[in-house]
């Protein structure tokens, strides 16, 4: 998380001026609650001085709604939301449709831009308790992809997969739990 200026500044200024790769950037600007989690001048600064610099931006569509003051509620909209974050300096941009609220189709859907050439990744929707912190393990994912060689593409589909794997790990784990935690007769 980068909650300030100072710290979104001094990331893009080490990117700069040294060898690092181009990063994926995952634009934590609120939590679940809808807590601001990074001061308005700080996302102005990720907008002007951080985004030019990544290989990926990954807004789950709430965050694409701030960036772009657009509302979304489709793969349309995603669509024309990725295409507005790119015109914004993002070399490429996934959008992660974990919020659409269409509960008669419920998938995975995420909107992948990369250069103006957009593909809509589609997985199963996994019916679980609640999992936090899907995006930020999808963005972390795609960024180890990344640095594997693997293409942009390639990445995001891997990253899909490996956090749909988390979300069943995760959905049994709690199941397991809940059940054992019911049955402690003979114990």
């Amino acid at each position: 998380m980068l909650p300030t200026a100072e710290l979104v500044l001094e990331i893009a200024r080490l990117l700069t001026e040294t060898d690092l790769p181009a990063p994926v950037v995952d634009p934590v600007l609120q939590s679940t609650s809808g807590y601001a989690l990074m001061e308005k001048e700080a996302v102005e600064a990720l907008v002007t001085e951080l985004m030019p610099l990544a290989r990926l931006l990954t807004p789950n569509i709430p965050e694409a709604e701030t960036l772009t003051g657009l509302q979304i509620s489709d793969e349309a909209d995603m669509r024309e939301a990725a295409a507005m974050i790119r015109t914004m300096g993002a070399q490429a941009v996934l959008i992660k449709g974990g919020h659409l609220n269409d509960e008669s189709e419920r998938s995975a859907i995420d909107v992948l831009d990369g250069d103006g050439d957009v593909k809509v990744l589609t997985g199963e929707w996994i019916e679980s308790p609640p999992v936090r912190g899907t995006g930020c393990i999808l963005s972390s994912a795609v960024a180890a992809c990344l640095a594997r060689g693997m293409s942009l593409e390639e990445s995001v589909v891997a990253g899909k997969e490996f956090v749909a794997q988390t979300i069943r790990q995760e959905s049994g784990l709690t199941q397991r739990i809940a059940s054992d935690s019911g049955n402690t007769a003979g114990r």
